[in-house]
């Protein structure tokens, strides 16, 4: 039997073992290599993501902000409505910004600190004297005396839902109390700012709770790995997750400022679930539970926000209030013993309720149609491609307070038509207005159920208008005005009209009858059909088509003899760019529902370009909507000025062929309206534009701010003494190459009456007046 070596095999075990070390060794440089080249990858990766674009901002859609100023028509009341729209809170006294009082003729409010638009406004105390449905008098804190502009800042009408379904409002750490960021530190991480962003003895504190308690009861993760996890990591529940969180959290602390850190987690953290959409941050969150900005949170409020952190779905406070009511005064327990609070202020706030909002009052989406026609804005700005995820802010020309009234009509107005229609079939309805001045969209309802966000009517649905092509037929003759005045006389007889296919048409006048001749300027007022197709023909298709492009219209317009009482095809905001046109005397400005955009710091990223193109000369645009004036008064929209007999309108009634479609178009001094009744199968609804789309404007505009229409002469149009010519010859008429009309120089001055009168049109008009003298 060999002897073993001793010596021998201690000198093989040695060695083994240095071999064994040196494998050891190997393997742990290589470990330490690739965890050091892991660090430097995830150091990229954290630091390029928290340098550049963290998240996926909401685009921020708001309304027009209300301007304030002395003789502007607006009564109290819908001030009052206005603020409370913005949730402002009615006080006693005025203390801090969101408030208001009222008095017996003065609404007085803090208003809140704003980016406008056109630039920062911090908030200001101001009071607003009324009188007789106006404003009389505008005053601010600090000013000597009253100024003469205040305006409050805009309704936020929707968040445009970022892809990744999560939804914030981007706040900055200056604009957050600090008694908020002090309470936040002082429940989830006291040591944040003297830790490296891992705190391993709140680690082991909470190893050694949870182990006494059977149960997860406290975490020992610091602010900073709350940030690693919601920003970078899953949250599935692993080692490995865990190790990748403190590499995180130690990289960013490192790498970024506390304050940094800080401002990033008030933004990021989660803190609860609106249906299918994730609610992160602070600012969001206090808006989500409590509809107000989270700088005006008293503080049993933001006690709940803190106390929500640990726990959005499990202390929910609208599913259970016990729970998170318990958790809430929890931290402000906490707030008492770190001297935040007094003991008589915290007794106070433990019996507050918790006043948290219906989770219905955090639906922005409140019009769907406005809301489509802003996108489709923004679809068209290639400009906003790179930018539309970052925050930026769209201000746009919503009146909220018309749109209101505009989704209550038409619902309710519909329904009072629908009774009244002889036709049983289901009437719809689509409505916008224009802020004449802007060229703006003021409200927009594109069907009778205001929350229907499919087929939106006022942009999609095109039909014949009737008569309201009838004032671009009379704005073209009264833009000869050697030839043609309010006093001409029109021919109101048969005729017959050849189609340049041979086909004959015979149009007629609604009531089937016939006065031989008309004034001008009682066709249009009274809608006559048969005198406007005599003007047509002498105009020319082509003349009138030409001011049809004029006025605003892209679509294509026929060429044929009925397009002149309607049968073009337009759908209602082709209309209202028509009307715009006319109402804003004759200059042409392209109607938008957006006006600017900006980035979420207030820099300007777009600005509707104030383009003002005067396509019509304005003293032919005074007489145009001086007889648009008396259609309101005398002829087919009469029952406007009986309805709204204190304001000024002018405007058209439209009604298609077998009442398939019902029209009106009418507006103020400030606002344009266009409203239209029919059927989607284009069925008879048996309404004329009279008894449908008018009692829609009627109900609309009963309940709104108003002004009446009001335009000064101009000097080169006076006002005279119009008797009516007597035609003398007419053709034979039977085709519209053939017709015309002639007349005498004798006038019947028994039947005078006062016009406005262009000068070049004066030597007719005033030989009534020398007889007359």
């Amino acid at each position: 039997m060999a002897k073993f070596d001793l010596s021998t095999i201690q000198s093989k075990m040695i060695h083994a073992s240095k071999r064994l070390l040196i494998t050891f060794g190997k393997i742990g440089l290589a470990l330490i290599a690739c965890m050091v080249l892991y660090i430097i990858y995830l150091d990229g990766k954290v630091t390029a993501k928290f340098e550049g674009q963290k998240w996926q901002l909401p685009a921020q859609i708001y309304a027009r902000p209300l301007a304030l100023y002395p003789q502007q028509s607006l009564t109290k009341q819908q001030l009052i409505n206005e603020l409370e729209l913005l949730k402002y809170r009615k006080v006693k006294k005025l203390t801090r910004a969101g408030q208001y009082t009222v008095s017996r003729h003065h609404v007085s409010f803090v208003r809140r600190a704003f980016q406008f638009a056109e630039g920062f406004e911090g908030e200001k105390r101001y009071s607003i004297e009324f009188k007789n449905d106006k404003i009389v008098r505008v005053s601010a804190r600090g000013e000597q005396e009253n100024i003469s502009f205040a305006r409050i800042e805009p309704l936020l009408i929707d968040r445009l839902q970022s892809p990744n379904k999560e939804d914030r409002e981007l706040i900055h750490l200056e604009d957050i109390p600090e008694v908020i960021k002090d309470t936040l530190l002082l429940i989830e991480d006291k040591d944040f700012y003297h830790h490296a962003g891992v705190s391993p003895l709140a680690i082991m504190r909470a190893l050694f709770v949870n182990l006494q308690a059977g149960r997860t009861v406290q975490g020992g993760s610091t602010l900073t790995q709350q940030l690693a996890k919601n920003l970078y990591l899953t949250r599935e529940k692993k080692l490995w997750r865990k190790v990748n969180e403190a590499f995180i959290a130690l990289i960013l602390d490192y790498r970024f400022s506390k304050d940094q850190l800080l401002a990033a987690y008030f933004n990021e953290v989660y803190m609860g679930q609106y249906h299918n959409q994730a609610v992160h941050g602070f600012g969001l969150a206090s808006r989500y539970y409590f509809s107000k900005p989270l700088n005006e949170l008293q503080p049993h409020e933001y006690a709940l926000l803190v106390a929500i952190v640990k726990g959005p779905s499990f202390y929910d406070p609208r599913r259970f209030p016990e729970r998170a009511r318990k958790r809430r005064d929890l931290v402000l327990r906490q707030m008492l013993d770190a001297d935040y609070i007094s003991v008589e202020e915290y007794k106070v706030l433990v019996d507050m309720p918790l006043n948290v909002t219906k989770k219905s009052a955090f639906k922005t989406v409140k019009h769907p149609a406005y809301i489509d026609k802003v996108k489709r804005e923004l679809r068209a700005m290639p400009e906003l491609d790179s930018v539309i995820d970052n925050g930026i802010k769209v201000f746009t020309a919503l009146n909220p307070l018309l749109q209101q009234q505009m989704e209550r009509t038409a619902s309710q107005g519909i329904e009072a038509l629908q009774q009244a229609a002889s036709s049983k079939t289901e009437l719809q309805t689509a409505m916008i207005s224009i802020d004449i001045e802007k060229a703006g969209v003021a409200a927009l309802v594109g069907d009778k159920n205001v929350e229907y966000s499919g087929f939106n009517r006022v942009l999609d649905s095109k039909r014949n208008i009737g008569s309201l092509v009838k004032p671009a037929i009379y704005l073209a003759a009264l833009s000869q005005p050697e030839q043609y005045y309010l006093g001409s006389v029109l021919a109101d007889e048969k005729i017959t009209v050849e189609h340049s296919d041979g086909d004959m048409w015979q149009p007629q006048n609604a009531n089937k009858r016939y006065v031989e001749n008309i004034q001008l300027i009682d066709a249009l007022v009274t809608s006559q059909n048969v005198p406007t197709v005599w003007l047509g023909n002498q105009l020319g298709v082509a003349t009138i088509k030409h001011t049809l492009q004029q006025l605003g219209v892209t679509s294509r317009i026929p060429d044929y003899p009925s397009m002149m009482l309607g049968a073009i095809s337009l759908s209602p905001i082709e209309v209202a760019q028509m009307y715009h046109t006319i109402a804003n005397n004759g200059a042409y400005q392209q109607i938008s529902a957006v006006l600017s955009v900006t980035d979420s710091r207030g820099s300007k990223l777009w600005d509707k370009a104030l383009s003002y193109q005067p396509r019509f000369n304005f003293s032919t645009m005074y007489l145009l909507n001086y007889a648009l004036h008396r259609v309101t008064t005398k002829g087919t929209a009469k029952a406007l000025g009986q309805a709204i007999p204190r304001t000024a309108f002018a405007g058209k009634t439209g009604t298609t062929n077998q009442k398939r479609d019902s029209w009106f178009s009418g507006f103020d001094q400030n606002i344009l309206t266009v409203t239209w009744v029919g059927n989607d199968d284009n069925k008879s609804v048996a309404l004329t534009g009279a008894k449908g789309a008018l009692q829609q404007f009627i109900h609309l505009h009963k309940q709104t701010v108003k002004s009446s229409y009001l335009v000064p002469k101009p000097a080169d149009v006076e006002m005279a003494y119009v008797g009516q010519l007597m035609p003398i010859n007419k053709a034979n008429v039977n085709s519209a190459a053939k017709s015309s009309i002639t007349y005498s120089a004798n006038m019947d001055c028994k039947r005078t009456r006062i016009l406005p009168i262009h000068t070049n049109s004066k030597e007719i008009a005033t030989r009534c007046n020398k007889k007359k003298n």
